[in-house]
């Protein structure tokens, strides 16, 4: 139903373009088509701790709605889809809906101010409004797939509409200049400034698929991550299978919060060894029964240093260091070892935290026995927002309320060190929502 609602939407976008607006340069929509179609090519990372990527088809989409006005930017929305040869075709159909309704609402909102002529006050009136015109429609696509999804409530799923608007103001000046200088050398300014673009989105890519083989590297070590786990079990009895239990509790509410199944991976290789430097902590320390001093506390807080340092030289390691550093950190900065904030900790570090506080909550420590599932969930949800990110909180409550009795104790044959390696190296025991796409709206 969403991809036949947003294909008769550029359906409908595309025919009234036709009918009612002029005609663009053919040649300027040649280029800006093949500049569109291979940044669909090139989605990049918008922001790391989200896992959002965006492409940068939608600047040229809007640039030809701002130049060539609602057919050309429809015509360009069209072309870019030839970039994009993802499955499955209901999204290719959603998409390619979205692009034409994009360029044409750019057009149409940069053809309210009238004729640019070369005045520069208008054709900076002429950028601003085909270009919120355009951010407007991505933020509905966006959030119709979303919805259509039934992505969990969470302050991510409006992290790249907010960060796409933001975008879009800061690089205004760069679209500016461009149909500024277009109106006085035409096409090859086109050329000239977009090439250059894409070189810098497909450098981007290169970078980020070299850390995405990385961590695919290190998930199928797994067996070394196990072996690892596993001597730190052998020195701490009230550890033993915690690390298992945070392994799975991560992975799923990576898949429950629709990050790709690659980060779902991930994140289980982060649960394992997001303790791994406990190896370094004295084993009276960490049995002790009483509360600890001032000296103890700072070593047990030097663990996820030594566990960064350990693993910092470990083939494909480097993706999972931000989550081992900084798991004990909290959205009121009063963590550890960085003092970091809401906004600052890496999304797969806050996920292993909420994982990590509710499986030591359910298992026996030195100084007390195991919480039951519901007195650790009410802590949970009392710590929301200060201690733990909230709205990861809400995903690992829902999971649980969902679960067995056995899946909220961390028990059963999905908590086996054999289960865990054999997912790491196949499919997920939850598969990964795939999120909506963001188009990149700033040149």
């Amino acid at each position: 139903m969403l991809a036949g609602a947003w294909a008769l939407a550029g359906a409908c976008a595309l025919v009234a373009a036709v009918l009612w607006s002029d005609r663009p340069a053919l040649a300027a929509v040649a280029v800006l088509g093949l500049l569109a179609a291979l940044g669909e090519r090139q989605s990049v990372v918008l922001d790391r701790r989200a896992h959002e990527t965006v492409s940068l088809g939608g600047s040229f989409i809007i640039l030809a709605g701002i130049i060539g006005g609602p057919l050309g930017g429809a015509l360009v929305g069209l072309l870019a889809m030839a970039g994009d040869t993802a499955p499955p075709w209901p999204r290719r159909i959603t998409f390619t809906g979205v692009q034409i309704a994009l360029g044409a609402a750019a057009g149409t909102a940069a053809s309210w101010v009238g004729p640019t002529d070369g005045d520069a006050a208008r054709i900076v009136l002429a950028v601003l409004a085909g270009t919120l015109a355009g951010v407007l429609v991505n933020v509905l696509s966006v959030t119709s797939i979303d919805v259509a999804l039934r992505a969990p409530s969470s302050t991510y799923r409006f992290r790249g509409p907010l960060l796409l608007i933001a975008s879009s103001l800061v690089w205004l000046p760069v679209p500016v200049a461009v149909a500024f200088g277009y109106d006085a050398i035409g096409v090859p300014l086109l050329l000239l400034a977009g090439t250059p673009m894409v070189v810098v989105a497909l450098v981007r890519r290169l970078r980020d698929e070299r850390e995405r083989l990385g961590a695919t590297l290190l998930s199928e070590r797994a067996g070394s991550a196990i072996s690892l786990v596993r001597s730190l079990d052998a020195r701490d009895r009230y550890t033993a299978k915690h690390s298992a239990g945070v392994a799975v509790y991560a992975g799923d509410l990576a898949a429950r919060l629709g990050l790709e199944a690659e980060a779902v991976r991930r994140l289980r290789v982060c649960g394992l060894l997001h303790d791994i430097g406990k190896i370094a902590v004295p084993v009276e320390v960490l049995h002790k029964r009483g509360a600890l001093d001032a000296a103890e506390l700072a070593i047990i807080r030097e663990h996820p240093l030594v566990g960064e340092s350990i693993l910092r030289d470990a083939p494909g390691a480097a993706s999972i260091l931000p989550a081992v550093r900084h798991h004990h950190e909290r959205p009121d900065g009063a963590g550890y070892p960085d003092g970091l904030g809401a906004g600052d900790i890496p999304v797969e570090a806050a996920i292993v935290a909420v994982a990590d506080a509710y499986s030591a909550m359910t298992h026996d420590r030195p100084h007390r026995a195991a919480f039951p599932p519901e007195e650790a969930i009410a802590e949970l949800r009392r710590g929301a927002g200060e201690q733990w990110d909230g709205a990861i909180v809400d995903a690992l409550c829902d999971l649980l309320e969902e679960g067995s009795e056995d899946y909220r104790r961390g028990r059963g044959p999905d908590f086996d060190f054999e289960t865990i390696s054999a997912g790491l190296r196949g499919s997920e025991r939850l598969p990964a929502r795939r999120p909506a796409r963001a188009q990149a709206t700033a040149l």
